[in-house]
């Protein structure tokens, strides 16, 4: 098979022939014997399937091994970018916050006489009225108290700094909101997958693959610097 294109020509290497299996051969022309038959039918099917850039280049090569590590290479600033969120949205422990003047008292001591059910709730009492001294002692007995939404948080911050979980609140019951966060992302990368191509055609492979690859590393490495510093 040759294909021509401008001044370039290609041949495939294949002939309109075959062999039989005792080594004679075979043309077109002779159809006569069912070795033959056979033997054109397995030509021709091998002439259907071949690649005629890749018989032009090589199937397998130092070349081809080379440029797909290079184009490998670009996948990275993606895949960091979708492993991301593994750190900025993780779950950290929470529990109300305790008022000011109660701020030295020891976390654990905090979390268990004002919180006997979870993080999001506190028990309905006025801490105004309570100091550190007598602390232990108002709230010796919390059976009979009710229970209140928590308006302040507190985070550990031991592992992981600041998340989006800890700077928007991202718990109890806005504690979905996680899962949308994680689908917007998904969602713009959707969109750049199929708005891609577009751009591809209007401006070049090349231009819309670097450009890309360029735009990922530089938010990449911002969020990056923003994590740090807030951490």
């Amino acid at each position: 098979m040759v294909v021509n294109s401008g001044n370039l020509q290609v041949s495939s290497g294949k002939t309109s022939g075959g062999l039989t299996l005792d080594g004679s051969k075979c043309d077109n022309n002779d159809k006569n014997t069912q070795n033959c038959a056979i033997a054109l039918d397995d030509a021709e099917e091998e002439d259907n399937n071949s690649d005629v850039i890749s018989d032009l280049t090589g199937h397998i090569g130092k070349w081809q091994l080379i440029w797909a590590i290079v184009l490998s290479l670009f996948q990275f600033p993606s895949t960091f970018h979708l492993f991301s969120f593994v750190f900025e949205g993780a779950h950290k422990d929470f529990w109300c916050a305790a008022p000011d003047h109660l701020k030295s008292i020891p976390t654990a001591v905090w979390r268990n006489l004002t919180q006997p059910k979870n993080g999001c709730s506190i028990i309905d009492i006025n801490f105004n009225n309570i100091l550190e001294e007598n602390f232990t002692t108002a709230l010796s007995d919390t059976s009979n108290f009710t229970l209140t939404k928590c308006i302040n948080f507190e985070y550990d911050m031991d592992l992981i700094g600041k998340t989006v979980i800890s700077e928007w609140q991202l718990i109890c019951d806005r504690d979905s909101m996680v899962s949308i966060v994680e689908m917007c992302f998904l969602a713009g990368a959707a969109v750049g997958s199929v708005c891609s191509g577009w751009i591809s055609d209007q401006f070049g492979r090349r231009i819309t693959l670097m450009s890309f690859a360029t735009v990922q590393c530089c938010v990449g490495f911002f969020i990056t610097k923003s994590l740090i510093r807030v951490k």
